[in-house]
């Protein structure tokens, strides 16, 4: 019955379409209007979010909606449904659209096509694996990269990320800004507490029928043993999952049953990420993000070779970006915990300096300035 409804929403979008077009000319919209959407529609989260925050006290006379694929996420007359009504309109009629993924995927990509809005895409980070044109793709999704996947504007962490998301969109240079992420707002200040807490962010991986997550008896995963360490510590650990990701049944009962072992499924990890003492990863660009608050990045490549076979293909190799010891399994993990008075901060420094964005920037300035500039 859904996918019954869901069709005959879509076949109400194409037919009003040129009513709406109609509406567009002889009603345009009295104020200017900016719509935004982030992971497929699915969330309101990422540089999408941060971008619309602040623009919500910057930009009092322009039009703020918010596109979702989701109706539960719809709490305001600012959120709308992309096939709703006012969804459809607004898609069509917006001056400027601004989107994590694609414009297909993060909004009704036909709607989008059709208007002239301005299209700005801020992306979901700084790629350490290949992305778009870069990555192994076949003639279906070149095509759709073709008609869905150029934009007016293109956001980049730094001058070093520009050349390389230049290439994995193959459009014009002048049109990809060194502007920083949105996302990666460090606070001034960040409260420390008392007990340490530690994130455990690992990457989803291509080509493989379950995450690695499901295996994680091969590397030593004991949850007896990781938490029982962890309280000597004084500590806890935090797993988040790759939003692609998802753990086994069993795998979620062992980490509920533990004290100090806990599974993040907030809708926006970045209001805290900051905050952490430390981020254990493997191959996660989170890393280029975590690295403007220069605190210790543990790399936990548990599957090195295997991932490196599998994988779409990377920008860099895995030392360009990583910092010594690494961990191959969980007892070395916490071994690493224990020893983290003696993590070597010189050598992160020196991959963050390459890597990382300016954390005194503001990215949403900086964008900000530069749409106004350029199209209005």
């Amino acid at each position: 019955m859904a996918n019954v409804i869901m069709y005959l929403l879509y076949l109400r979008a194409i037919i009003i379409l040129p009513f709406l077009f109609l509406l567009k000319i002889i009603s345009p919209n009295k104020k200017t209007t900016w719509i935004f959407s982030s992971w497929k529609g699915l969330k309101i989260s990422d540089n999408s979010k941060y971008f619309y925050l602040y623009l919500c006290d910057k930009e009092p006379e322009v039009n703020l909606i918010w596109i979702v694929k989701d109706r539960s996420l719809v709490k305001n007359t600012s959120t709308l449904y992309y096939l709703s009504l006012k969804g459809l309109y607004y898609q069509l009629t917006a001056e400027a659209c601004f989107f994590t993924h694609s414009i297909l995927s993060d909004f009704l990509g036909l709607y989008i096509k059709l208007s002239t809005a301005k299209k700005v895409q801020l992306w979901h980070g700084s790629p350490y694996k290949r992305i778009m044109y870069d990555a192994k793709g076949n003639w279906l999704s070149d095509l759709k990269k073709k008609i869905f996947d150029k934009s007016d504007l293109y956001i980049c962490a730094n001058d070093f990320f520009k050349d390389y998301m230049v290439s994995a969109f193959r459009d014009e240079s002048s049109k990809f800004i060194s502007s920083g992420l949105p996302r990666v707002c460090v606070p001034d200040s960040i409260e420390s507490s008392k007990k340490k807490c530690f994130i455990y962010m690992p990457t989803f991986r291509d080509g493989y029928e379950f995450s690695p997550l499901f295996k994680f008896e091969s590397y030593g995963w004991d949850v007896n043993f990781i938490n029982d360490s962890l309280k000597r510590l004084d500590s806890k650990l935090i797993i988040r999952l790759h939003p692609n990701e998802k753990l086994s049944q069993c795998v979620i009962d062992e980490i509920e049953s533990a004290s100090n072992i806990i599974l993040d499924e907030s809708d926006d990890i970045y209001e805290n990420v900051f905050k952490y003492d430390a981020l254990i990863t493997d191959y996660s660009s989170i890393v280029f993000d975590f690295m403007a608050v220069r605190k210790p990045i543990i790399f936990a490549p548990f599957d090195l070779e295997e991932y490196q076979e599998q994988t779409r293909g990377v920008y860099f190799s895995y030392s360009d970006i990583s910092v010594k010891p690494y961990a191959k399994n969980w007892s070395e993990v916490i071994d690493l915990l224990k020893r983290l008075s003696d993590y070597p901060l010189n050598d992160l420094e020196q991959k963050a300096e390459k890597f990382s964005q300016d954390k005194n920037i503001n990215s949403s300035e900086y964008i900000h300035n530069q749409v106004v500039r350029r199209f209005f």
